[in-house]
């Protein structure tokens, strides 16, 4: 479904707080008898811990699919820095309409939902809602059993989020009961 043909994982020592993960792609000789194809390399951060990496390998490799078209991918310098600036801006509430605008933080930004509700799809986290309002689970109880990042447990479990998610799929819910 993707437009890489192989990926690749591989730890690696990042020196930025910023980025705990990374995709590059590349064109190889796939062999005698097939040709050049792309792999994908995801090279992740060594500090992380678990839940991070499986986290950050997951969201890099829905790049894999979401960056079909070349627009849509960090090929420059100056366009890494202009996403690590929508990323970790405080002030993103008023630079939303530019940010929206620039293709590869939308595609960051749906890679993030992708890989969280491949990780906890919303049909859980919806049966875990009122456990966690009533103090009956915590955050981290629910990050710990789902072994994703706990800050994600509170991103994922806001009554906006949940909206959106059920806005983007048209409704369309799985029944778990």
């Amino acid at each position: 479904m993707g437009y890489v043909d192989k990926i690749y994982w591989e730890r690696f020592f990042f020196k930025s707080k910023y980025i705990i993960a990374q995709i590059k792609t590349y064109l190889q000789d796939m062999g005698p008898y097939k040709g050049v194809g792309s792999y994908a390399r995801i090279q992740f951060s060594e500090n992380l811990n678990y839940c991070w990496t499986r986290f950050a390998i997951c969201k890099e490799m829905y790049h894999c699919i979401l960056d079909a078209q070349p627009g849509s991918r960090i090929t420059n310098t100056g366009d890494l820095l202009t996403l690590s600036e929508y990323l970790t801006d405080d002030l993103l509430s008023e630079l939303a309409d530019e940010a929206d605008k620039f293709a590869p933080f939308e595609t960051e930004k749906l890679a993030e939902i992708m890989a969280i509700e491949t990780l906890i799809p919303i049909e859980l986290r919806r049966h875990l809602a009122d456990a966690l309002d009533g103090g009956l689970v915590t955050p981290h109880q629910i990050a710990l059993r789902y072994r994703i990042p706990e800050e994600y447990v509170g991103i994922s479990m806001s009554a906006g989020y949940f909206s959106a998610v059920i806005r983007g799929r048209d409704g369309k819910l799985v029944d778990l009961s």
